[in-house]
């Protein structure tokens, strides 16, 4: 199969980190996306049957369901174009506000809430990220919970003076942590579910790159996740529990699912 310079380059640009898209080669990745694309568009004309079927007559406007958008999202590997919700635009460069990938948001902002890491696609989250992650959860009604308000605890409880008022906001964020782990647990569940419905209908060499891709992207994750659970624990910065630790590790990589077991 021949694969044009466009198509090739979108491949290489499709993962945040070389890490994470080492073990793919371009034309692998080009090639995951031409099965992938076939699949998802069969995926989603079933969906707008169905719609019909409810009495749903109107067209789907999600615009991230257009060929020019990236199949797969770069944190977790899971299809763009599959999401309920209109992805986030992370920038790739904070100076930069036109130059972006498009992630699954909800997965940013849980994850980021429920361990602290604010370092994404291989550069740290700045103020204006996390002020733009809070405000598309708020726009697209994703949940009560945002990265900044966790941010804000986390500085409180480690720079109060004020044992009382410490304590008060340790209490907040321990809450807002379990609520988005619980959350994570849910969205890993559904998402995992529907790649296994979706994997079936793969040949086996698109198969096999999809759950490489998808197990080195969320290893990563994983692993950024432990460092900074442990940063945290030392600095008792959080001061969450070795459980609530281990739980949300366990959820971001997949390992709570299981539809990931099949």
């Amino acid at each position: 199969m021949q694969f044009t310079p466009s198509q090739v380059e979108v491949a290489k640009l499709a993962c945040c980190s070389d890490a994470a898209f080492s073990n793919l080669t371009p034309e692998d990745y080009a090639d995951l996306q031409g099965a992938l694309e076939s699949v998802l568009r069969a995926v989603l004309a079933k969906d707008e049957l169905r719609k019909s079927a409810r009495g749903d007559n109107g067209r789907s406007t999600r615009w991230w369901t257009h060929p020019d958008v990236t199949l797969l999202c770069p944190l977790t590997g899971f299809p763009i174009w599959l999401l309920p919700y209109p992805p986030f635009k992370l920038r790739t460069d904070a100076e930069l506000p036109g130059s972006y990938h498009l992630v699954d948001g909800k997965f940013l902002a849980m994850s980021m809430i429920a361990t602290g890491c604010h370092e994404v696609c291989g550069r740290q989250m700045q103020a204006s990220d996390i002020e733009a992650i809070d405000d598309y959860m708020h726009r697209r009604k994703l949940g009560p919970h945002r990265p900044g308000r966790a941010a804000a605890l986390e500085k409180e409880v480690q720079k109060s003076s004020d044992l009382e008022h410490q304590a008060k906001a340790r209490r907040e964020l321990d809450s807002i942590v379990r609520l988005a782990t619980a959350e994570l647990r849910k969205l890993r569940y559904i998402q995992e579910n529907r790649l296994h419905q979706i994997n079936s209908m793969l040949p086996d060499r698109a198969q096999a790159s999809l759950k490489s891709l998808r197990k080195s992207l969320l290893s990563k994750i994983d692993r950024t996740s432990l460092t900074v659970s442990k940063q945290s624990s030392a600095s008792k910065h959080r001061q969450l529990s070795p459980s609530a630790i281990s739980s949300a590790q366990t959820i971001i990589s997949g390992g709570s699912s299981k539809a990931s077991q099949k």
